[in-house]
């Protein structure tokens, strides 16, 4: 009796256990379903993005026909280009010393009479002044010996004029020298009878003077050397002693790959170009740039000779990328 007893427990508890398992299994089950359920939910809501079917979306746009009228975009191929590299030079403006005249007394003597004053135009042969001579006590003209202004005077009536004394400076302003201050190591890319664009230190005013002589000495104060302009300045509006910049161009003789400026922009402060897949689908490729012009600038990585981009439009379709990305949305924007 005792046996059957123990028997019949011994069933029970094992029916017992069995129950549970099931029990238990069935609300593991309902939880996993549940969390399953909450998951798919937060995904529609955008809550939690699923990385793997997002992969990519921000690195390209799609556009209508309409909206790539709107902004404008037209397509270029990468070209091969020679880029003119630029350097400037500081300067100043000088007189033409081959026009430029220091009046000096022929005899010493007492100034009777002074006709010009500076500032004054003066044509050549033009009476300056009048110098009574000490040895022959006559009265002699002092001659301007070329036209243009008189930038300097430094005699009074009255005065003695000693001998050797500079007492008059004229100068002819329709032509000045440049006088352009330049590292050793840039002298190679000067040449005699090169242009040279001049330019106010304010960036207001530029010029074109041409070269016509490269000095062959290191200043010893600044250690570089100087090459020469020559400016015309019919309008007198340049000025001696002024200081200026001086701009060269120095001619690649390699052409490379390159794309107009205008065409690059910038993402996470990286150079990108936008680049035609489809008929109206536009991918990001990020490049590497080298050298520069006012125009083109080089690729050296990231497009090849021939391959198109965008040249104009390319600011709105990043604009559209960005606000995609924002959005969630993104490579989807119409």
């Amino acid at each position: 009796m005792r046996n059957n007893i123990k028997s019949n427990a011994g069933i029970i508890l094992l029916i017992g256990i069995f129950v549970f398992i099931i029990i238990n299994c069935s609300i593991n089950k309902d939880n996993e379903a549940k969390e399953q359920s909450n998951v798919i939910n937060h995904k529609d809501e955008g809550e939690i993005p699923d990385e793997q079917d997002h992969e990519g979306e921000a690195d390209h746009v799609v556009l209508s026909k309409e909206a790539i009228k709107l902004a404008g975009i037209t397509i270029e191929q990468v070209a091969l280009e020679q880029i003119d590299k630029k350097e400037l030079f500081p300067g100043e403006v000088c007189f033409n010393e081959e026009k430029h005249s220091r009046v000096i007394p022929r005899f010493p003597g007492i100034v009777k009479k002074i006709y010009k004053s500076e500032g004054d135009a003066v044509r050549k042969g033009e009476i300056l002044a009048k110098i009574q001579s000490n040895e022959s006590l006559t009265n002699y003209d002092i001659i301007s010996d070329l036209s243009g202004i008189v930038t300097k005077r430094d005699i009074a009536q009255g005065e003695f004029a000693g001998e050797g004394r500079v007492i008059f400076e004229i100068a002819d302003l329709s032509t000045l020298w440049v006088h352009l201050n330049v590292f050793p190591d840039s002298i190679r890319n000067f040449n005699k009878g090169m242009d040279v664009k001049l330019i106010s230190i304010n960036g207001e005013r530029s010029a074109t003077c041409k070269v016509i002589s490269i000095i062959p000495v290191v200043d010893r104060n600044t250690r570089n050397m100087t090459v020469r302009a020559l400016l015309k300045n019919g309008e007198n509006i340049w000025l001696p002693g002024g200081f200026v910049k001086g701009e060269i161009r120095i001619i690649s003789k390699v052409k490379v790959p390159v794309v107009y400026s205008e065409s690059i922009q910038f993402l996470n402060d990286e150079p990108v170009l936008f680049v035609p897949e489809e008929e109206n689908e536009f991918h990001i490729v990020h490049i590497v740039t080298g050298r520069k012009n006012g125009t083109f600038i080089e690729i050296t990585h990231g497009l090849k000779p021939g391959d198109k981009y965008v040249r104009k439009g390319s600011f709105e379709i990043k604009a559209r990328i960005i606000t995609s990305t924002m959005d969630g949305h993104a490579g989807h924007g119409h």
